[in-house]
């Protein structure tokens, strides 16, 4: 719904952010594996948005920077949360997530590093493998 209104130019970019960000929240908030499905697939349209939304320099500051951040820590939180709870399967789908937006923020290549780094050490303790 909100990524048609987006299309249809009934809501701005801004508003799509914010309806995003509330609505991630209320899902996330539940802690249903259904509503986190649900919550990573809106995260993963938004940065489809960033992507396809850049300003005339190719940009991306179209998509307001601390909502871009903000996409970043829950999808890396909630990959961390995930692996605590020993659901490795979907705390891999959250990080490999949150490595993908970590090219859509500043200082990507720091983030990124910081990311894969932490991720590295939790797939270890878990014993798991990196895809």
């Amino acid at each position: 719904m909100l990524r048609s209104s987006l299309r249809s130019k009934t809501i701005s970019i801004d508003k799509f952010s914010r309806w995003l960000r509330a609505l991630c929240t209320i899902l996330l908030s539940r802690n249903r594996q259904q509503d986190r499905a649900s919550a990573l697939s809106f995260i993963e349209q938004a940065a489809e948005v960033i992507k396809d939304n850049k300003d005339e320099s190719g940009d991306q500051q179209v998509y307001a920077h601390d909502e871009r951040e903000w996409l970043l820590h829950v999808t890396f939180n909630t990959g961390v949360e995930r692996f605590t709870v020993s659901d490795i399967e979907e705390a891999k789908q959250w990080i490999e997530t949150a490595t993908m937006l970590a090219g859509l923020v500043h200082n990507s290549g720091t983030v990124l590093e910081k990311i894969n780094a932490v991720y590295q050490q939790v797939l270890a303790k878990h014993g798991a493998q990196l895809s």
